[in-house]
């Protein structure tokens, strides 16, 4: 997957023009030497739109990580959607199949083995539906307003249902991210709480934050 991520966060097109002109290290040097013998590829993400407060929240427009964009860095989707073609099939991403049924009603996915977060746990099945819980009990962290219903996980297959037909938020649910249970599973209110040390399948960590620049980098 780690091959593919380029492709990906181009198609769905992660970081607008102001914000690659102002991601750089400030000295043209994007590595650092990590001390192992290995460089690390480091990204600062900065962008004129003023001091941001540290909140990695990805469910959260507000937060820094979904206003300076690297919010797609450090966690990923169940499927990746061409953000300028959106009409085009989705690539299986964190889930490798999904179907939907009953005029999009409900929905199947069959989440990708081997993925594992930051810090070295295995992401599963569980986690994935328990992503789609936290936006269902939390109405700060249902922007999309989906009207969720039962939300199950057995093996690696999650089941969704909802109460009325999703045909247009298709690709609102299927990029929805998926975060691990046993951090945010210590929140104690997830739509207010800020995170600060953010763990996601994705290949960027944080490495450090100030008002005006996050820090990022390759795990």
């Amino acid at each position: 997957m780690r091959a593919r991520r380029t492709v990906a966060l181009a198609l769905t097109g992660l970081l607008a023009a102001a914000t690659l002109a102002a991601c750089s290290s400030g000295d043209g040097n994007n590595t650092t030497n990590s001390g192992s013998g290995t460089a690390a590829t480091v990204l600062n993400v900065g962008m004129p739109n003023g001091p941001q407060t540290e909140n990695h929240n990805p469910f959260l427009g507000s937060s820094s990580g979904a206003s300076l964009g690297y919010r797609w860095m450090i966690f990923e989707p169940l499927v990746m959607i061409n953000g300028i073609k959106p009409t085009e099939a989705g690539k299986p991403w964190l889930a490798t199949e999904w179907k939907w049924a009953d005029n999009f009603t409900k929905l199947s996915l069959t989440i990708r083995d081997g993925v594992k977060f930051s810090d070295g746990k295995p992401m599963t099945a569980e986690d994935v539906a328990y992503s789609f819980q936290l936006r269902k009990d939390n109405e700060g962290l249902n922007q999309d307003a989906i009207p969720y219903g039962t939300i199950t996980a057995s093996g690696n297959k999650v089941d969704l249902t909802f109460t009325r037909s999703q045909f247009v938020n298709q690709n609102k649910i299927l990029t929805v991210f998926v975060v691990p249970k046993h951090q945010w599973s210590t929140l104690k209110d997830p739509s207010q709480d800020t995170l600060k040390s953010p763990i996601g399948t994705g290949p960027y960590t944080v490495k450090s934050f100030t008002p005006q620049t996050t820090t990022l980098v390759v795990r």
